[in-house]
């Protein structure tokens, strides 16, 4: 597991509540299994789609060593070590590492719009990899007060050591895949992309090893990427355009308020709860269309609910 490069269909694990916002350890559990029989090729912990950043310290750690501990190597897994610091980061890949993490999954360092420069950058990543022997995969994306440089992204994987992996979710990030890969490639072991994968195939076609999607779509987006990498961008495209228009409402009106709703009503976690003060913010009719777009879409999720 430990020396495997990283490929396919990764969702970002949800992290389940109880309707009074208290960590559910045995929805966890049986969330964890069903990633694993839908087939995914592994599974991030504590990144955003999981409300990482709603979790205290103590939470993170008690729910990443389940995530590992429960996993038992069946799939890989990803933990998320985020932090404005970079020796707080340093401690949390540490640490992560020393339970069974296989990556450590990382954003740049910010704090609202604080931000450092390139060159603070490239240092936090660097001490982290100086103090881990796990790749690193580190997240492009916007949340963290800008965008990183195809020039920074290529320099990081060629001088830092366990820079191996990259998660871009920038604009256009099909076309900024396919520049670092031309760029740096013989340095990366992959290129992940994300943003619920919405244009997952245009990414794949420039060289990406696979998705992090969120948990709403576990059998369809390894199904995909099943299939495109036997050789069958046909029968890939046409599976995701099966799944298109729900893919967009998740990515465009959802968020994580999809997976959580869906996991729900199948039955795999006890709450669909999201941690205030950031609520669902939709009334019946739109969670009517959601529903309606789910099973249009056939998702194996709504196998055990009922119409």
């Amino acid at each position: 597991m430990k020396t495997a490069k990283l490929r396919g269909n990764f969702p970002i694990l949800a992290t389940a509540f109880t309707d009074t916002e208290e960590f559910d350890a045995a929805s966890q559990r049986r969330l964890i299994d069903y990633m694993v029989e839908a087939g995914v090729h592994g599974i991030v912990t504590l990144a955003n789609a999981s409300e990482g950043f709603a979790l205290s310290d103590v939470e993170k750690r008690e729910i990443a060593e389940l995530v590992v501990k429960h996993t038992a190597g069946r799939v890989p897994v990803v933990v998320t070590i985020s932090h404005p610091s970079t020796k707080v980061t340093v401690e949390n890949a540490k640490w992560a590492e020393s339970v069974g993490a296989d990556a450590l999954l990382v954003l740049p360092p910010f704090f609202g719009a604080w931000t450092a420069d390139a060159g603070g950058i490239y240092q936090h990543f660097s001490k982290i990899s100086d103090n881990v022997n796990i790749p690193l995969i580190i997240q492009d994306h916007p949340l963290a007060g800008g965008t990183l440089s195809t020039p920074l992204l290529v320099r990081m994987a060629q001088e830092i050591e366990n820079v191996k992996y990259y998660k871009i979710e920038s604009a256009r990030a099909a076309l900024k895949i396919r520049d670092v890969l031309n760029q740096a490639g013989e340095h990366l072991d992959g290129i992940f992309g994300g943003a619920a994968g919405i244009t997952f195939i245009e990414e794949l076609d420039q060289g990406a090893c696979g998705t992090m999607p969120s948990s709403s779509f576990p059998d369809p987006f390894s199904r995909i990427y099943n299939a495109y990498a036997a050789g069958n961008r046909d029968e890939a495209s046409r599976l995701f355009g099966q799944y298109a228009q729900f893919i967009a409402f998740e990515w465009e009106l959802g968020g994580r308020h999809v997976a959580k709703k869906l996991l729900h009503e199948a039955g795999i976690i006890a709450s669909p709860a999201l941690r205030a003060p950031i609520g669902m913010g939709w009334d019946d009719k739109f969670y009517d269309h959601m529903m309606k777009l789910a099973r249009q879409s056939d998702l194996i999720l709504m196998k055990n609910v009922k119409a």
